[in-house]
């Protein structure tokens, strides 16, 4: 919801606000992103339980639960590197900075 006010602002006060909505956008790229790596790991174990239940293989469902965890940690990751921006802009779209 944030990131949609900043757009609605965007048009009426430019600067600050746009950059604020570029910000929140790029935020919400990557925490959605890191929620897909959730999902798609729980889905990795369930898969992976089902094939050892059934007697065969599960390591390919562990290999591609390890690969999202990575994908998980890179996301926060970049998270934490847009964070200080997202600050910055907010300050500035508040006139605080």
């Amino acid at each position: 919801m944030p990131v949609v006010s900043a757009e609605v602002a965007a048009g009426v006060m430019a600067g600050p606000a746009q950059e604020l909505a570029d910000c929140g956008e790029r935020i919400q790229e990557a925490l959605g992103e890191r929620q897909d790596t959730v999902v798609i790991r729980e889905r990795c174990r369930t898969l992976g339980l089902a094939a050892f239940a059934a007697g065969e293989n599960a390591w390919t469902y562990g290999r591609l639960h390890g690969l999202e965890e990575a994908r998980a940690a890179e996301t926060e990751a970049a998270f934490w590197r847009l964070e200080p921006g997202l600050a910055g802009a907010l300050r500035r779209a508040v006139g605080k900075a």
